[in-house]
């Protein structure tokens, strides 16, 4: 029997599929709440980076790019309005719906809980060889840089990105 030699391609999507379980995400959740003051769930972090990344969304797309369903977005999203981390306003596209963005003070939380993550990553990578996590770094930034246009040209019709201040001209 022939073995076949696992292509890059082959181990990345292995590890992607790794860090994608939720299992993974717990841990390294667990991880921050027993290390720092992590505060927020996996998934209302996955809410408020969709939000960074992407900037203000309708309640549906946002759904999508976390990977549950409208309900359980609305529910979730109504705990991070109640601490003043999120916020609804008219979407200018289309004045009957609504776009969620991040407050000021969802944002600072955001890149409270994003550096304390960094710090984290770094402590796991402080044992590799001089020079290697800064090349691991380049590539996947570089990995990411390339697959981020594909996914986000495909997006839905009511994939709606608008950026503060943005008057869509």
């Amino acid at each position: 029997m022939t073995v076949r030699k696992r292509s890059p391609g082959d181990r990345i999507q292995a590890s992607l599929d790794v860090l994608q379980l939720q299992s993974s995400r717990t841990h390294l959740y667990e991880l921050l709440r027993r290390d720092t003051s992590f505060v927020i769930d996996p998934v209302l972090f996955s809410m408020m980076s969709a939000l960074d990344n992407i900037g203000p969304l309708r309640i549906t797309a946002l759904a999508r790019e976390v990977g549950l369903d409208r309900q359980a977005v609305s529910r979730r999203m109504a705990h991070l309005e109640r601490a003043d981390l999120v916020e609804r306003g008219p979407d200018p596209y289309d004045r009957r719906s609504i776009l969620l963005q991040l407050t000021g003070t969802g944002r600072a939380e955001l890149e409270h809980i994003q550096r304390e993550i960094a710090q984290l990553i770094d402590r796991q990578l402080a044992s590799w060889p001089e020079g290697e996590a800064e090349r691991f770094a380049i590539q996947l930034e570089r990995f990411v840089d390339g697959v981020r246009g594909p996914w986000l040209s495909s997006a839905p019709a009511d994939f709606h990105s608008v950026r503060v201040g943005d008057d869509g001209r």
